[in-house]
């Protein structure tokens, strides 16, 4: 039986609509601060944030002049099913949208397309964050 965890919002990005347990929310939040923290210290070009409050289901790369940011939502942090290394490679995906090269998407042309930060991800990004001592 699948439970809706989820509802649609502005822009059409999901929203969490059920939270978990008020334990199991802490240890979720201290395991993704420590991955942001190994992201934001092997790639300290990119500003990496967690927005816990927030019932997002998304991550997403920006940014504003040149500064590069990675935003984590809550929602997505908090969905049961995604993992530790679900949550290393959404950050791998989006920091690829920064430093994976060509090709770049076509309507936001500093960030490298989908596929690329995909490959990206899993070439660069979650190999270099070792995740295996996590």
């Amino acid at each position: 039986m699948c439970r809706k965890f989820f509802s649609m919002c502005f822009l059409d990005w999901p929203i969490e609509v059920q939270q978990a347990a008020r334990k199991a929310d802490a240890r979720r939040k201290r395991l993704t601060e420590e991955l942001v923290v190994r992201f934001a210290r092997k790639f300290p070009q990119i500003t990496y944030t967690l927005i816990w409050d927030s019932p997002l289901i998304n991550a997403q790369a920006w940014r504003l002049g040149e500064q590069r940011n990675v935003y984590l939502y809550g929602g997505l942090v908090r969905q049961p099913a995604i993992t530790r290394a679900g949550l290393a490679l959404a950050l791998a995906h989006e920091t690829g949208h920064h430093l994976g090269g060509a090709p770049y998407d076509p309507a936001m042309t500093w960030m490298t397309s989908e596929a690329q930060a995909d490959h990206w991800a899993a070439v660069s990004g979650m190999p270099s964050t070792t995740l295996a001592d996590c």
